[in-house]
């Protein structure tokens, strides 16, 4: 579970050097398929609050270029991260959505969480707000592997709040027989607390996010965006032959 940390120290001790690379790395980085559907459904209305570990900027690209699309509505993205963490706390209080928390902090900031001894405790003021938030949603949790014990300590003391997940908590997996058992902890406690809690077997996240994609009730523009973000088909309805043809 350290492999990243430890390539991370032993390669770049520095946290300026880290962020420096990182940032060279994400300059050239596009949003992948789930992630612009993602940004659709935050820009329209379906997707409220995220959560993320990452601290690139791609979800935030992915909303940009939602909003971009013709006759979308719009709605602005509030970002907080390690050094603009009181912007969680204001959109809790003002129901202003949608919210984005970047627990590990954003490559653009001089803070990261991206080391074992910085990843030991969560950012207070973002810890708070997601766990005051744990009483208005549900969550759906893709693309994590419960690794980080600051972030699981925070989904657990989440879960244990009444009324906590009201719209379930579920939890993506490629293979629900190898969890980790701090992922299985956290399930069967919340369970025990009256959570519904889901296991779902889930290929990758683009797959989920296709599927979601597909059963989306929304405006015909919204809906015309999703479907331009899909794959050509290999096979397309063609007109019949007629007698007067070639």
């Amino acid at each position: 579970p350290s492999d990243y940390s430890s390539a991370f120290a032993a390669a770049m001790p520095d946290a300026a050097v880290r962020r420096q690379f990182l940032m060279q790395l994400f300059a050239e980085r596009t949003p992948c398929f789930g992630q612009r559907v993602l940004g659709a459904f935050v820009a329209a209305g379906a997707a409220d609050l995220l959560v993320t570990t990452n601290f690139d900027d791609l979800i935030e690209r992915a909303v940009i270029e939602a909003h971009q699309a013709p006759q979308w509505p719009a709605r602005l993205l509030t970002v907080a991260a390690l050094q603009s963490s009181p912007r969680a706390a204001t959109a809790l209080s003002d129901s202003s959505w949608p919210l984005l928390v970047k627990v590990h902090g954003d490559f653009r900031e001089t803070s990261l969480k991206n080391l074992d001894e910085e990843l030991r405790e969560q950012d207070e003021t973002l810890r708070q707000a997601v766990v005051d938030m744990s009483r208005r949603f549900g969550l759906a949790v893709a693309g994590y592997s419960g690794r980080d014990e600051s972030v699981m300590a925070m989904l657990s003391e989440a879960s244990m709040l009444p009324g906590a997940w009201p719209a379930g908590l579920w939890w993506l997996t490629r293979n629900p027989d190898e969890l980790p058992p701090p992922v299985k902890d956290l399930l069967t406690a919340a369970a025990a607390l009256g959570v519904q809690t889901h296991i779902v077997r889930a290929a990758n996240f683009d797959e989920v996010m296709g599927s979601l994609a597909k059963q989306l009730k929304t405006e015909d523009c919204v809906r015309a965006y999703l479907d331009e973000l899909g794959p050509r088909p290999r096979v397309v309805d063609a007109p019949m032959p007629s007698k007067d043809g070639p």
